[in-house]
């Protein structure tokens, strides 16, 4: 299993409220997308929905539920990123925090 990298700090998304992000590189297929999200489930004690995988799968959306709080989930292979987010930048704070621990502690 491909260890899950250590996210990226909590930002501002005009679309969204707050997110952080696991970065790979831009246009690599073989980012294991879903093993990360199985790992950070995982941490988080969470359940997660995506769509059925799909040959060639690019800009992906789903969400990622726990603790009473669902996320958006999204990820793209384009420019090799996964993003979690949500509108309360608390909410994001602790999810930070909790992914950073469990990265450390890995």
């Amino acid at each position: 299993m491909t260890p899950l990298p250590p996210p990226g700090p909590v930002e501002h998304d005009d679309r969204y409220g707050w997110m952080l992000c696991f970065w790979g590189e831009a246009c690599d297929f073989t980012i294991p997308f879903r093993s990360w999200l199985d790992q950070i489930a995982l941490r988080l004690d969470a359940a997660i929905a995506l769509p059925v995988r799909t040959a060639g799968e690019d800009f992906v959306e789903g969400s990622l539920a726990f603790d009473g709080q669902t996320l958006a989930v999204y990820y793209e292979f384009s420019l090799g990123y996964l993003s979690l987010a949500h509108a309360s930048k608390a909410v994001m704070t602790v999810t930070h925090q909790r992914l950073l621990g469990a990265c450390s502690a890995a």
